[in-house]
């Protein structure tokens, strides 16, 4: 990896402000016996997930989007002792992105906590993602890139999160660009069919193509 994107990172050599923020958190109870006193099962937590995607604005219609996973046990092994809960997976993955295209022009990866340092071969593979767009079909492209025996679970459970809001954080840095939505803009296309509101026979993509059509 050259030395722009990890610069990007601390904002050192490079100016850039975050533009898109989204915080995920997943969370893992055992449920005992039910406790006649309080009509409600016990619940003891033992596992949380949470992840963190953060989008930057470099400029020139390029964007930074720094994504990162935790895992915390909270339930020692038998033969532990601690008080806190335990770090199981610490990861980090930056995506340089240039619009409007979503081209992922720069990817890097770091483990700060793996289980086993066989983790860490994985690392270099996550630069398969060079040259693939952040469209429809995202999350399918990231597995056959980066899934199964060719990456990691976590790191791709990740960067599954990481499409979308990379989309909404280029929608925050340069979609205040334009007076007005058409169906025209790469950006648009690059939505089309990705949710239910965004489905090509839907009443918003039908206004738009209206919109479109008035004007010629």
């Amino acid at each position: 990896m050259n030395e722009s994107l990890s610069q990007s990172s601390s904002g050192t050599h490079l100016s850039c402000f975050i533009v898109h923020q989204i915080k995920i958190k997943y969370v893992t109870l055992q449920c005992n016996s039910k406790d006649s006193r309080q009509g409600r099962l016990m619940k003891e937590l033992v596992h949380n997930r949470e992840i963190s995607v953060q989008t930057f604005d470099l400029g020139n219609h390029s964007i930074l989007v720094r994504g990162s996973l935790i895992d915390r046990q909270h339930r020692p092994w038998s033969n532990e002792v601690r008080k806190r809960p335990k770090i199981v997976h610490d990861m980090v993955i930056q995506i340089k992105v240039k619009g409007p295209e979503m081209l992922i022009e720069q990817a890097e990866a770091t483990m700060p906590y793996h289980p086993r340092e066989e983790c860490l071969v994985v690392l270099p593979w996550i630069r398969n993602l060079e040259g693939l767009r952040i469209t429809q079909g995202f999350s399918l492209k990231v597995k056959k890139a980066i899934g199964g025996t060719k990456g990691c679970a976590h790191l791709t459970s990740l960067l599954t999160a990481m499409g979308p809001s990379a989309v909404q954080g280029y929608w925050a840095a340069y979609g205040v660009e334009e007076e007005k939505v058409t169906l025209h803009m790469e950006a648009v296309r690059n939505i089309l069919n990705t949710c239910y509101l965004w489905r090509e026979d839907g009443p918003l993509v039908k206004g738009l193509r209206k919109m479109d059509n008035d004007k010629k």
